[in-house]
This record gives structure tokens, sequence and C-alpha cells, in this order.
């Protein structure tokens, strides 16, 4: 608001004025580059993925998460290599950084390297890209086995 007073040969029929400021920036949801994890041989381990907002928002913005199987021969598969989750993220006012973690399952079987999806969606601001790819980076040795020569 402004509030003039102190007129010198004048009058001032209404000293009151009220101005908005309208806010013109967006925030641009970004997913980052997915995690690469070694496997490990037995337990879980952690791959966290990462959300950015381009910019800090004035209100909490929410985005729906969710992992899915990779494609090919190289594809990580939902259950098998990792858990599958699905949810939530939620950016509060101010905040540009969110975290959130997939479960990697270890075994000791020989395989590729392989690959999962996380997608975003749902958000009330651009999502650009809305998916992050994670590896899984296979660290079982190749097991070589040499002729046994009986003379």
């Amino acid at each position: 608001t402004v509030q003039l007073s102190g007129e010198v040969n004048a009058a001032l029929v209404d000293p009151d004025a009220v101005g908005t400021i309208t806010d013109d920036d967006f925030a641009q949801l970004k997913h980052q580059a997915g995690p690469q994890v070694l496997e490990g041989n037995d337990g879980y381990t952690m791959a966290t993925f990462t959300a950015t907002l381009s910019t800090p928002a004035a209100y909490t913005i929410t985005v729906d998460y969710g992992t899915s199987s990779g494609v090919g021969i190289n594809g990580a598969v939902a259950g098998e290599d990792f858990v599958p989750i699905s949810g939530t993220l939620t950016f509060q006012s101010g905040e540009t950084l969110v975290n959130y973690h997939v479960q990697i399952i270890g075994d000791t079987d020989w395989e590729t390297d392989e690959s999962f999806s996380s997608l975003l969606s749902n958000a009330i601001v651009p999502i650009v890209p809305n998916t992050s790819i994670a590896y899984i980076l296979n660290d079982d040795a190749y097991v070589i086995y040499t002729p046994l020569i009986l003379k």
C-alpha cells in the first residue's frame, strides 16, 4: 500500500493506493541424472534419486514418483534386482531439493550392468526431464574354468 500526505497546492481526493506485485517467476521441476550403484553380494544397497526445483516456490509443491523395470537384455527387473517403490515427494515453501531412495538387491550372480527408471508425474509445475535412469553396476567377477588335463 502507498499513502500520500503533505500535499502542497493540491487536494488529495484519495490518499491511499494499493499495488500488486505479480510473481511471474515459475519453478521448473527437474529429475537429476540417476545414480550408479554397485550391486553388492547380499542385502540391500541404496540408490538415491534427486528431484530439484529451478527456483524456490512460495508454496508447497508435490510430485508423484515411481520406479519401473528396465528394458532389453540389460534391463533390471523390479523385485529381483531392485525393490519397486512409488509415492509422493513434497517440496516445502523455499525448498529446492528432495531425495528419495530405492533399495538395490545384492546377489553373487554374474550379469551385465543393468538399468531401471524412475518417473516423476502429476506436478503443478513443468517437469523437464521427468524420467531418470539408474544403473546397477555388476561387481561379481567372471568365473573362468580351465580344463583338467590328465596324462
